[in-house]
């Protein structure tokens, strides 16, 4: 029950977030000069939303993919939750029909085909970013500065979903094997991130 509850409040946050963030985008996209498509109907503002949550499934896949203990609950929460609900694959492929439909055949096959591009190299940079944080210092500073803010909420959110909370964020840092702690959700991270959260 406490891990339906942790997706239907993610998705309820995501779904929140992206209608907020639409209708700001399109009027920045209408106001910034030489944007094309900006006055015709163009997706900005699914383009954009949903590049933002590859980009942040990537940081999150890798984080588990270098066995960093990020806690199932949290993945619940963030994965399957709010960033299911925030990227939208219905309305990606909606805009793109619409565009073809009027007539816009080279913006609607751009939009189709560099929507997924796009979205593929920013679950990579996402990866990467994770791979970056995840490294002993010396990091480069512009890493400083983005990864202490992400680290730090990410480790605020993981003490306050890991119920038992036995261990700390950095699983290899402590050493500490940490198969036991959820039965479900932590005997192997990536097989659960794969199988339940990616959905």
């Amino acid at each position: 029950m406490r891990k339906l509850a942790l997706v239907c409040a993610g998705g309820f946050c995501g779904a929140l977030t992206r209608y907020l963030l639409a209708a700001p985008i399109l009027a920045l996209a209408a106001r910034l000069p030489g944007l094309p498509g900006a006055h015709s109907g163009f997706p900005y503002d699914v383009l954009l939303i949903n590049l933002t949550g590859a980009l942040a499934l990537g940081v999150i896949y890798g984080l588990v993919e270098r066995r960093i203990h990020v806690a199932h609950n949290l993945r619940l929460l963030l994965g399957t939750g709010f960033l299911g609900a925030y990227t939208t694959f219905s309305s990606y492929v909606y805009g793109g029909v619409q565009l073809l439909m009027t007539g816009a055949w080279f913006t609607g096959a751009l939009y189709l085909v560099g929507s997924l591009a796009a979205g593929m190299l920013c679950a990579q940079l996402g990866f990467w970013l994770a791979g970056a944080l995840s490294q002993p210092q010396p990091r480069p500073a512009v890493i400083r500065a983005m990864g202490t803010p992400i680290a730090e909420a990410l480790a605020s959110l993981n003490r306050r979903l890991t119920w038992d909370d036995t261990g700390p964020l950095l699983a290899r840092e402590s050493g500490r094997d940490y198969a036991g702690q959820d039965e479900q959700g932590d005997r192997d991270d990536w097989d659960d991130l794969k199988e339940e959260e990616l959905i």
